[in-house]
């Protein structure tokens, strides 16, 4: 017996094989020289198994421990491509060996990246050199809809730019000479306009975002996007800045859009000198949001980490005319301290170190807490309302209740509203549930690679720790693990854009053929969900 055990756990374990075809996404054709990678399940030296496609575009993994993979492909011209994806840069299809499976016939869809390229020019027709052109996208991410960046270069000596590597969508395409320094180039410096009284005064180049959306599809090279910059007069804005006690100035922004997750538009950045003046030299006029914040003050380091309390900010409103903005002066409130602690329900043992405690406000990036070797974590908040979430959890872990003074912060939020202490009391429970699926189509036949989203029911749905998503795998199987007790509904879709769910109006296009399953603590359910339709 003893014999039979040694062997069953030293004999070698059976290897895997997967081999296919890479091709052009449109076209259909071979690809050459593309880069194949199996990540997800590192082999004996802890490196991504990765082999090359041939001149036809075939390529073989061998020698594969069994276990679950996404196959990713790379070359020059295209995106980054997973297998089973719908769409460029989608997550794909999850591929699960068994122990000695030769998995024959895959085909990796890369799909060619699309081009933004232009010229920028001032008012008179002149090329702009050094000028910093980014595009940026809508995208939906932990429940918030942001407009991000994700492309940029410089316009060279003939004020041309060009922007490689898009996946298909509508971009915004915006200018800026502050920001040449990101693409290697020197851009404009601050300036102060030392002109003689009866000489013209200096005008600055504005920021400028092209009026009309740009639609790329894939491979597309969108050429002759012009871009016009104008000039205008700018003023200095001037103003102190007055940190709560025991913090110090961390910087002040001066911005025309009220979130800061926004990566489009003006956003402009200054320090506070020790008497916490500042000062802004070039402000166009317009409406903006002035922003300070602070730290805490700066300690000797002593060798070890110590997790400081986040920003405290304050907003103020600000309109900027033609004349100097002056006398300003920001209070930034004390806001309140934060000090929690996270239980287990039963388990006065655990262990849950380096998990993290997130505040968010809707407007700013979450703040985060990180939760320490007895369980406790800290923080600083300003005034306003935040949700709380707890992020890192164990599967089978889930969050049964958040509370402060009595009250439900999972319902109702964490309202600061002045100066003070606020203890909050996070319990957990192992009581995550499991969902396990498949994803069917019209024709009741499984769907690899769809996208299956886990949403609660309405009432919760500005709860991000409720949604789950995964994707199908090759036999359109799907599982969900650490589930918290409630009411839910399943749905499934072929192609999608993520995170495009957390649009309330989305959802309610597909509302009525959701599948409605619900989960009692530990609870497991199974489900056959079809694919949305509109």
């Amino acid at each position: 017996m003893v014999l039979l055990l040694f062997f069953l756990l030293w004999a070698p374990q059976e290897k895997c094989v997967m081999s296919g075809t890479a091709v052009n996404a449109v076209t259909g054709e071979p690809l050459n020289k593309v880069r194949i990678l199996a990540e997800g399940n590192d082999d004996e030296s802890g490196a991504t198994p990765t082999t090359t496609s041939d001149a036809k575009g075939h390529f073989t993994l061998i020698d594969m421990k069994a276990g679950r993979y996404r196959l990713r492909g790379r070359r020059n011209g295209f995106l980054d491509s997973y297998y089973g994806a719908r769409r460029a840069q989608g997550n794909g299809t999850p591929i699960v060996l068994e122990p000695g499976q030769q998995m024959t016939n895959l085909v990796l869809r890369l799909t060619p990246a699309g081009v933004i390229a232009g010229t920028v020019r001032d008012a008179d027709g002149e090329p702009l050199s050094r000028i910093t052109v980014t595009v940026h996208r809508v995208k939906y991410s932990d429940g918030r809809r942001r407009i991000v960046r994700v492309g940029g270069a410089y316009a060279d000596d003939l004020g041309q730019y060009r922007i490689p590597d898009l996946p298909a969508g509508k971009y915004y395409v915006y200018a800026d000479s502050k920001k040449a320094r990101e693409f290697g180039q020197e851009g404009d410096p601050v300036t102060a306009d030392h002109s003689a009284k009866d000489a013209p005064r200096t005008l600055t180049l504005l920021p400028a975002m092209l009026p009309s959306v740009q639609d790329v599809g894939p491979g597309s090279r969108v050429t002759g996007v012009d871009i016009m910059m104008p000039r205008s007069t700018t003023v200095a804005v001037k103003g102190s800045v007055t940190p709560p006690p025991g913090m110090q100035v961390n910087n002040i922004a001066l911005q025309n859009s009220e979130s800061e997750s926004d990566e489009l538009g003006l956003r402009l950045v200054t320090g506070a000198n020790d008497k916490g003046e500042f000062e802004f030299r070039e402000v166009p006029p317009g409406n903006y949001v002035l922003i300070a914040s602070t730290v805490p003050p700066t300690k000797p380091f002593n060798g070890t980490f110590e997790m400081f309390p986040e920003n405290l900010k304050t907003r103020v409103p600000l309109q900027v005319g033609t004349t100097e903005v002056k006398g300003i002066h920001i209070a930034i409130a004390a806001g309140a301290e934060i000090s929690g602690r996270l239980v287990v329900d039963g388990d006065e043992k655990a262990k849950l170190s380096g998990n993290l405690i997130e505040f968010d406000d809707g407007r700013s990036d979450p703040i985060s807490a990180f939760v320490l070797d007895d369980n406790t974590f800290k923080s600083a908040l300003a005034p306003g309302q935040y949700q709380v979430n707890a992020d890192g959890l164990a599967d089978d872990l889930v969050v049964r209740s958040i509370r402060a003074g009595g009250r439900d912060l999972q319902s109702e939020g964490l309202v600061v509203s002045e100066p003070g202490k606020i203890a909050v009391e996070i319990v957990l429970a192992h009581d995550g549930g499991q969902l396990d699926g498949m994803a069917l189509g019209a024709d009741e036949k499984p769907v690899a690679g769809a996208t299956i989203l886990l949403a609660p029911e309405n009432r919760l749905r500005s709860r991000a720790d409720l949604f789950h998503q995964v994707e199908s795998d090759q036999f359109g199987r799907f599982s969900i693990t650490g589930i918290a007790p409630g009411e839910y509904k399943v749905f499934a879709w072929d192609d999608v854009e993520p995170g495009i769910w957390w649009d309330p109006e989305f959802l309610k296009k597909y509302e009525s053929q959701g599948e409605a399953v619900k989960f009692d603590a530990k609870g497991k359910a199974t489900s056959k969900v079809h694919l949305g339709h509109e």
